[in-house]
């Protein structure tokens, strides 16, 4: 057998056991546990995360007119109106970002709960500089979802220059 081919099938072994060990420590340290009080479908440590990534993600659209947890809110909606095997995914996308080793092999950071936010800012340049297909996925996901539920809110839309409709009451 050649070496090349011998190393390769190692590290495809080396790596469907890593990750199968990070899949299985999420259920073991509680990833799948019950929603936050008060949400749906959001757990504490996801809520965590979000909260971390608004101001990172949203950088200076977000004027805080509109509140973290409305906007977390908002995404909460957004997530529980997609279909079982795509919220499955999504909840396996939360369990890599909040797990504390694929979390720092992903992002480099450290508990979202406790993350200051130049801390946050660089685990998400660390997650966008795209060290695997995987973390470029979760870095637009992420992007997606914060950026639709910011500019689905009509408090929002004189940030980036759009005249509501007359019949539309805008704060101001």
């Amino acid at each position: 057998m050649d070496i090349r081919r011998r190393h390769f099938i190692k590290l495809g072994l080396g790596a469907t056991l890593g990750w199968g060990l990070v899949a299985t420590g999420g259920l073991l340290t509680g990833c799948s546990s019950a929603p936050a009080p008060g949400w749906r479908w959001l757990r504490p440590q996801d809520i965590a995360l979000l909260s971390a990534l608004i101001p990172v993600v949203l950088l200076d659209n977000w004027t805080h007119q509109i509140s973290e947890q409305d906007l977390i809110r908002d995404v909460e909606s957004f997530f529980l109106t997609t279909s079982d095997p795509g919220l499955a995914q999504i909840r396996k996308v939360f369990d890599l970002m909040t797990l504390a080793p694929s979390r720092w092999l992903l992002s480099r950071a450290s508990d979202w709960a406790t993350i200051s936010q130049p801390e946050a800012r660089k685990a998400w340049q660390f997650l966008l500089s795209g060290r695997s297909d995987t973390s470029l996925a979760i870095a637009g996901l992420f992007t997606q979802v914060l950026s639709m539920a910011w500019f689905k809110r009509p408090e929002s839309w004189l940030s980036i220059g759009y005249e509501p409709p007359q019949h539309i009451a805008t704060p101001v």
